[in-house]
């Protein structure tokens, strides 16, 4: 089974933030294509008149039951020139000479596909997955896909099941006699839908429009929804910064900024010790030769979690720290929240570290003497040092 890392560098952006939060950005195209955002988009248009341009279908888990697991793969419907011309990611995953993503007709009946469900979805916590209402029915059962064991391969594309179950009807297309659109259908089992389908709008439009965070919507009401309706059709659809964050490396600037703008003293200690942050991957490196194999755990996205920290210790610290640190030890302890235990360390060490920096650097003694003006204000200014 082959599997891909989506590694999606090089492209220079141009950042515009209006009131919904829509982020615009430059593209890079192929020459066939255009080299602008414009001329990859009046390229698309030519292709929709003659009736050729959707050529690709991805799916990719929509929704999540009560008990974790996730299911109701979605396809996106797209054009494989315009995604190509945007990313090399597609260049190679949508290429003639990729094994597993094969040309298939794209009306076939997938529901062998749809059937498809995980409970080892890496991200546990992604807010673009639906969550099941209790008492759901469902129509069809599942069946249990399991990811591919590499740690390279967090965000994967994997068809063999898809070409499995369709490597005879691929073999019996008609290359001259079918008006059935023919396409590629590829499966990507570590991407939610909505997050897809975002990155497919900014491809061919080069916006993003990011929603708020859960945190926010739970302690602050923002984000809720609007009664009169002023999404608009033409606006971007709505994804997770921290979902995108996860999945295109070169908008993890842009949606690490629209993390920190959700940051508030009532959100930071969600934010700090959730899933999403406190995500690690274990490993092994090779030290010392009396000890040859050691294993280390490095987090994954220690930029967001510096950022976190540095929010949460550059300015007043909330009053209910301690309550809510209590509480968390206490999920640590009966294995509720495992995951919080990096960030938990990483923020203990820089207290330690603060608090002996001040130990060993007291102020200067100010003498009844020398209660000068001067004096008080030196000695403030090393305090707030």
């Amino acid at each position: 089974m082959l599997s891909l890392t989506i590694l999606l560098r090089n492209v220079e952006e141009h950042v515009f933030i209006s009131l919904f939060t829509v982020i615009d950005t430059s593209m890079k195209a192929s020459q066939d294509f255009g080299s602008t955002k414009d001329e990859v988009l009046h390229s698309a248009l030519n292709l929709a008149l003659g009736g050729e341009f959707i050529n690709t279908k991805i799916y990719a888990f929509s929704r999540r039951t009560t008990s974790g697991l996730v299911y109701k793969p979605r396809p996106i419907y797209t054009n494989s020139l315009t995604l190509k011309a945007t990313s090399g990611f597609f260049d190679g995953l949508l290429s003639a000479g990729f094994s597993e993503s094969q040309t298939t007709f794209l009306d076939d009946d997938d529901q062998y596909i749809e059937q498809m469900s995980t409970n080892l979805y890496e991200y546990d916590s992604d807010s673009d997955l639906e969550d099941e209402e209790l008492g759901t029915k469902r129509l069809m059962p599942m069946l249990n896909v399991a990811p591919p064991e590499e740690k390279e391969a967090r965000y994967f594309e994997s068809t063999s099941l898809v070409h499995q179950k369709r490597s005879s009807r691929t073999a019996a297309i008609p290359h001259d006699t079918s008006s059935r659109p023919c396409g590629r259908t590829v499966f990507l089992r570590s991407v939610a839908f909505k997050t897809l389908k975002a990155f497919a709008f900014y491809a061919f439009t080069g916006k993003l429009a990011f929603a708020p965070l859960r945190s926010r919507v739970l302690h602050d009401g923002v984000g809720l929804a609007d009664p009169s309706g002023s999404v608009k059709a033409f606006h971007p659809p709505l994804c997770s910064p921290k979902s995108m964050y996860r999945l295109a490396e070169m908008l993890q600037d842009l949606a690490l900024v629209e993390i920190t703008k959700n940051l508030t003293p009532k959100t930071i200690m969600d934010e700090l010790f959730s899933s999403f942050t406190s995500q690690y991957f274990f490993h092994f490196k090779t030290r010392l030769n009396a000890f040859p194999h050691i294993g280390f755990i490095e987090i994954r996205y220690p930029l967001v979690e510096k950022t976190e920290l540095d929010y949460l210790l550059g300015s007043t610290i909330p009053s209910n720290i301690m309550l809510e640190l209590s509480e968390l030890i206490i999920k640590m302890s009966n294995g509720s929240q495992p995951h919080a235990c990096h960030a938990l360390a990483a923020l203990i060490g820089i207290l330690v570290n603060n608090h002996n920096t001040i130990r060993s650097n007291p102020p200067p003694p100010v003498s009844d003497s020398d209660c000068s003006s001067a004096a008080v204000y030196r000695t403030t200014e090393f305090i707030k040092r």
